[in-house]
């Protein structure tokens, strides 16, 4: 047992270290093959549409297209990863079929014979979407009346016949009595970003109530973030975060 754990507390080297720190290392997008072709998707701008058309004309016109693939040519065009655990139905399209239902859902696969072919000709693709209403959180989604985003009447999965997952381990009403604290309430979240100076300030506020002290009226807990940003070619890096915790009763 000692010899398996010889590596415990000890800087060990890692084995494909120096092929990224010298930058030999090969990443997926570095490898070719003979007659490899490169694929582009073009995603939805919207959050919610239904898709009334989509005009590949131009993109067919862009030197290296090779071929477009809608859902048409997907012969089981759902992932299966949900099913699997047993969360149903099947949600999450491969292309989506009528409707988008969220931002940067794929519509088309575009493939080409270079990378810079198959960005060209997903540009060139124009969408006919016809814009409708969207859920941007669980409390929405799930108010009487909220726009179904889902392809099955309503925005709940089923889990083993149920909309919510069952415990199988452990005494949900002793872990309740014996907590410290229960949150009653989700936490409502607002982030601003200075751009100019590089920061950012976020405020996170949960509803609470202590069981140790037994108190009747919730308490409010506020925890301020102040974050700070480097700019490098262009891009906003995380450098930073500090906490700030506001207890109130």
């Amino acid at each position: 047992m000692t010899a398996d754990l010889n590596v415990v507390g000890q800087s060990v080297e890692r084995s494909d270290g120096v092929g990224f720190v010298t930058g030999r290392a090969a990443y997926t997008a570095d490898l070719t093959f003979p007659g490899m072709l490169h694929l582009r998707m073009v995603r939805s701008p919207l959050h919610h549409a239904r898709i009334r058309g989509v005009d590949l004309s131009g993109a067919e016109r862009v030197k290296g297209f090779v071929r477009a693939l809608t859902h048409e040519d997907v012969p089981h065009n759902v992932y299966t990863i949900l099913g699997l655990i047993g969360v149903e139905p099947e949600e999450e399209f491969v292309l989506a079929v009528d409707r988008v239902r969220y931002m940067g859902e794929p519509i088309v696969a575009i493939l080409a014979e270079t990378e810079a072919a198959a960005i060209e000709a997903a540009a060139a693709v124009r969408l006919d979407l016809e814009e409708l209403p969207a859920v941007f959180d669980l409390e929405e989604a799930l108010a009487p009346g909220a726009p179904v985003v889902t392809h099955w009447g309503n925005n709940t999965f089923i889990y083993e016949g149920d909309t919510k997952r069952k415990v199988r381990l452990g005494d949900v009403e002793a872990g309740f009595a014996e907590a410290e604290w229960i949150v009653q309430s989700a936490p409502l979240m607002v982030f601003e970003v200075n751009e100019a100076e590089g920061t950012g300030t976020g405020r996170v506020t949960l509803q609470e109530r202590s069981k140790k002290r037994k108190s009747a009226k919730p308490t409010t807990t506020s925890i301020t973030y102040h974050d700070r940003y480097v700019r490098r070619s262009g891009t906003w890096l995380f450098a930073e975060r500090r906490l700030e915790v506001i207890e109130r009763g």
